[in-house]
């Protein structure tokens, strides 16, 4: 049993392709199969340093994978499989510019017909098609669709799919400069690499009997197909790359988001009952089936993310969270500090802030008049804080308004008794000193 994960290395990875990521590789690991990360780097966006990204963010995930290649690096195989279906007649020769499919398009529209490629090369004679070549006239290669062909295939999300050839148009699977599309690349690498199942969003559905046909005429079967529901934005909106910066991978590890989180908030998504607990991988294989998701696409919620990411914080164990504290924020990590500021943090990154500002004391702030007279009249009492604040009830709230701001540089935090007892009378007086002389 073999699955692949095929990114198009045009932008970051963001929830949607990390779910298909995960899938195929629980599906992988769980039927003891091979997963395959196969990058398709063909298109004129794609760049070097998403690539990158890509597989950084997804070994940060957790996966890993079986083998790895590019579509960049194997157009002798498509080569090799184009000219077979040179032989067989099944792709000829398109002259048309794309001024003349642009009008060809919006005549077809606005007579009710759908937007499909008319043929019109396929009927030049071979004479006329040597001359165009011979001249140098640019040209794309269609592949020829059999007329009046019903393709059948059982989705193993979706059930049973049926379309008619009569609506699809010869479709490009080799461009003018030589290279060539997603349809005809991706087959020959799923047929080439043996893939079993494709296990992609239902995005791609409308490939599926373009795909097939290639399959088809290559003479190979066609893998089993699963389509997943997409996954809404907040705004009920389908993810796609345009919401990149506000659902990546990347945002998320930068925010201080936990990987063994995300993977359990993809796994949910969808499906009929969600997890109790974080999982780690294996065990959350062993659960893993493709019927469980066959609902509509689901929404992502932040504050589902945060709220489980918060829960984790609070029962990782301290020596484990003191860690992964001291790579994110670059400092040497005290478990009892930790222990203080915890319960107020949804993030890594919220509580490496904490931590710099309640424990550490960096921090800059500006103080109003009746601030200032606060905290000097508290340094020059020389009473504890309780007994300053007892004497000055009637400015009690300000009072510990101020305190907090002066010592931390925050309105907010743990209960200010356990913010002064862990930072003791020095370091008190010491910060208050020093937000008064800047």
């Amino acid at each position: 049993m073999k699955v692949r994960f095929a990114p198009s290395p045009t932008g970051y990875l963001h929830i949607g392709n990390a779910r298909v990521a995960l899938f195929n590789y629980l599906f992988a690991l769980k039927h003891k199969g091979e997963f395959i990360l196969r990058i398709d780097d063909t298109g004129k966006e794609a760049k070097v340093s998403f690539e990158k990204s890509i597989i950084e963010d997804l070994k940060w995930l957790g996966l890993s994978w079986d083998k790895f290649f590019r579509q960049s690096e194997r157009k002798e195989i498509y080569d090799f499989y184009f000219e077979k279906l040179q032989k067989k007649g099944l792709v000829y020769p398109c002259f048309c510019t794309k001024e003349e499919l642009e009008e060809e398009k919006k005549k077809a529209i606005s007579s009710g017909k759908p937007p499909r490629y008319s043929g019109k090369c396929k009927k030049l004679n071979p004479q006329k098609i040597k001359k165009l070549i011979e001249i140098g006239k640019p040209h794309t290669w269609r592949f020829s669709i059999p007329p009046k062909k019903r393709i059948v295939f059982k989705d193993l999300i979706k059930g049973e799919k049926s379309f008619d050839t009569r609506e699809l148009g010869d479709f490009i699977i080799k461009r003018s400069d030589g290279t060539y599309t997603y349809l005809f690349s991706s087959v020959v690498d799923d047929l080439d690499m043996k893939i079993t199942h494709v296990i992609r969003g239902e995005d791609h559905l409308s490939n599926t009997p373009f795909q097939i046909l290639i399959f088809e005429a290559l003479e190979h079967t066609y893998p089993a197909f699963a389509h997943l529901p997409l996954i809404k934005t907040e705004e009920e909106k389908p993810l796609s790359k345009r919401w990149t910066d506000l659902y990546s991978i990347r945002r998320f590890r930068e925010d201080g988001f936990f990987p063994e989180v995300i993977n359990t908030v993809l796994f949910n998504l969808g499906r009929g009952e969600a997890l109790k607990k974080i999982l780690p991988l294996h065990e959350m294989a062993n659960l893993f089936n493709l019927s469980d998701y066959k609902g509509s696409g689901s929404k992502f919620q932040l504050d589902y993310l945060k709220a489980l990411n918060r829960k984790y914080i609070l029962e990782m164990d301290l020596d484990a969270l003191a860690e992964k504290l001291k790579d994110f924020c670059s400092v040497d990590v005290e478990k009892e500090a930790l222990e203080l500021i915890r319960e107020n943090a949804t993030t890594l990154s919220e509580l490496c802030f904490l931590y710099r500002n309640i424990i550490l004391g960096i921090y800059n702030i500006t103080l109003d008049e009746e601030e200032k007279e606060i905290l000097k009249d508290f340094v020059s009492s020389k009473k504890s804080f309780e007994e300053f604040v007892t004497e000055n009830k009637e400015k009690k709230k300000k009072i510990f308004k101020t305190i907090r701001k002066a010592i931390t540089g925050l309105t907010y935090g743990p209960p200010l008794k356990d913010i002064l007892n862990f930072l003791k009378e020095r370091e008190i007086l010491r910060r208050i000193e020093k937000v008064l002389s800047q």
